[in-house]
């Protein structure tokens, strides 16, 4: 059923999650690769330090950048831009496109509704002019468009075009493909296991105040 011309697109939750749709070959960056190079590494770094003679944190302190649960935030990151250039890989031998890492953070966040250029600025950390370059490109692509907001004409807000939902068709492909091989390379019970936490609710995010004392979340 074709969507009004204001209503949001369903995506898929993983390809919105990953703010897929983006071109490159797909490069073998999995979850336990990426934790054993990032543990490897918090290892060197430590040791260096100790050669040198320099002051060791208390156990319970580690330096920033020294996550003691093996880098498990360097190791989203890198399965990000795995599946992330599997995406935009074959979302090319569609014959859609080419779609950058920025134009699907947009979509996703338009999915995820946010679609107020402002709003997807503060989303983003980006400044208003950079949205709004960002979004005259996408539209130079036929992927986005712009209309009255319904609840104040003097603002635009930013929809998907057609070709957004057709390459959104694709990516649920591409997603579906990676998925298949990723259970072949890590195990069926793996993936599924490790995609049940990432698909939980988290909450909300943890603030911290100066002192580093939980302040929110």
């Amino acid at each position: 059923m074709a969507l009004a011309r204001n209503e949001s697109p369903t995506f898929s939750p993983d390809v919105v999650a990953l703010g897929a749709l983006t071109g490159s070959a797909i490069r073998g960056h999995s979850a336990v690769s990426a934790i054993a190079r990032a543990d490897k590494s918090r290892a060197s770094i430590v040791n260096t330090q100790s050669d040198n003679g320099a002051d060791s944190p208390a156990p319970t302190t580690p330096r920033p950048g020294e996550v003691e649960n093996g880098g498990v935030a360097l190791a989203l990151l890198k399965d990000f831009y795995w599946i992330e250039l599997g995406i935009r890989s074959y979302l090319r031998t569609r014959g859609n496109p080419e779609f950058s890492r920025a134009d699907g953070m947009v979509i996703a966040n338009i999915t995820l509704g946010f679609n107020r250029p402002s709003d997807i600025a503060r989303q983003l950390g980006v400044s208003r002019q950079a949205i709004h370059r960002q979004i005259r490109q996408m539209k130079e692509k036929g992927i986005i468009t712009l209309m009255d907001d319904p609840s104040d004409g003097r603002i635009k807000i930013v929809i998907v075009t057609d070709l957004a939902r057709k390459m959104n068709e694709d990516g649920i492909v591409a997603m579906n493909l990676l998925w298949e091989e990723l259970g072949r390379r890590l195990g069926r019970d793996r993936l599924e296991r490790a995609a049940k936490v990432l698909r939980a609710d988290w909450g909300p995010p943890i603030i911290f105040d100066q002192a580093g004392v939980k302040t929110g979340g």
